[in-house]
């Protein structure tokens, strides 16, 4: 199992080294990819020198092993139209948060990856709404959805 990784659990490896299993270790989560749009979200929040080191040497080690997914423009038109539906169905759409999460899972049912985050709030229904695979990896184990 691919998985596209999101900022939620880059946020905690930065701030705690948690997560670690599924940021950088092998073993059975196969691959680990970026969105563009969550390295954008990491280098935007992260404020302390620290912080943005390590940030600046995990984006270069995905950079050098072609692991950065860019938005295209087929999966910006689904994620509008995705974001059009649920605007009609009275759904509150105005967080930059979610509109991100919402290309995030485009990108990773479009690519046949799997979501790692601990964001339910978000991720929940985005499955559902969406169709993609989504892993918590806060619960323990990891719940796969």
């Amino acid at each position: 199992m691919n998985l596209l990784l999101d900022t939620s659990v880059l946020v905690d490896w930065l701030r705690a080294s948690k997560h670690e299993e599924i940021v950088t270790s092998g073993g059975s989560w196969g691959i680990r990819l970026l969105s563009g749009i969550v390295a954008m979200e990491l280098l935007a929040g992260t404020p302390h020198p620290r912080e943005q080191r390590l940030l600046d040497r995990l984006l270069g080690r995905f950079a050098a092993r072609d692991r950065i997914l860019c938005p295209t423009v087929e999966e910006f038109s689904r994620a509008g139209r995705i974001l059009r539906r649920l605007r009609a169905e009275g759904h509150p759409v105005t967080s930059a948060g979610f509109l991100n999460d919402v290309i995030l899972s485009v990108q990773a049912r479009h690519h046949g990856l799997v979501v790692a985050t601990t964001n339910r709030r978000h991720f929940l229904p985005l499955a559902t709404i969406i169709g993609c695979r989504v892993l918590f990896v806060d619960h323990t184990p990891p719940a796969l959805v």
